[in-house]
């Protein structure tokens, strides 16, 4: 069975690189949402390779032109649109490697929705961190760091009781 996954920063590093990875097993990953700030020429190209039944945008220019394009698509604007993406049913899985302060809200959506969390945005655990895993463990999620750093200190915290960590 597949797993249905959002995108939140499609178009930046992380997210170019999340789709190479779904390029490459597409029998287990379907792309149910793409967000992305304004570069909608990658978008686009996005849109037609995988097509996602759900897409936000940050800019309202870059909204408007995609909203009038793809009627046929459910289109979102700002902060509420990253929190629909995050916490849509369909939604097994979500991404979020949106930069800033601006992850912190789309991830907790996720978590609050129960969805596994593959998170690239450090800011959001700087900012919000306390509040963030309290919500993990209320809400029996699974939050999983994927970029360099915080998933290097993740993988050397594995095994290790974290009583004895300070």
């Amino acid at each position: 069975m597949k797993k249905k996954i959002a995108i939140l920063g499609s178009t930046g590093s992380i997210g170019t690189q999340a789709l190479d990875v779904v390029r490459e097993f597409r029998d287990s990953f379907e792309v149910i949402a793409l967000a992305a700030k304004k570069n909608v020429r990658l978008l686009e190209e996005q849109i037609q390779e995988f097509s996602p039944k759900m897409l936000s945008l940050s800019d309202p220019e870059c909204y408007q032109y995609i909203k009038d394009k793809y009627p046929h698509l459910t289109v979102y604007y700002g902060e509420e649109g990253l929190d629909a993406l995050a916490s849509n049913k369909e939604v097994d899985l979500v991404l979020v490697s949106v930069v800033g302060f601006e992850g912190l809200r789309p991830t907790l959506s996720a978590v609050r929705a129960k969805k596994i969390v593959a998170i690239a945005n450090k800011e959001a655990l700087v900012a919000g961190g306390a509040l963030l895993m309290e919500e993990v463990k209320k809400n029996n999620a699974l939050l999983l760091p994927i970029d360099s750093e915080h998933s290097g200190i993740f993988q050397c915290l594995q095994g290790e009781d974290s009583k004895n960590i300070s």
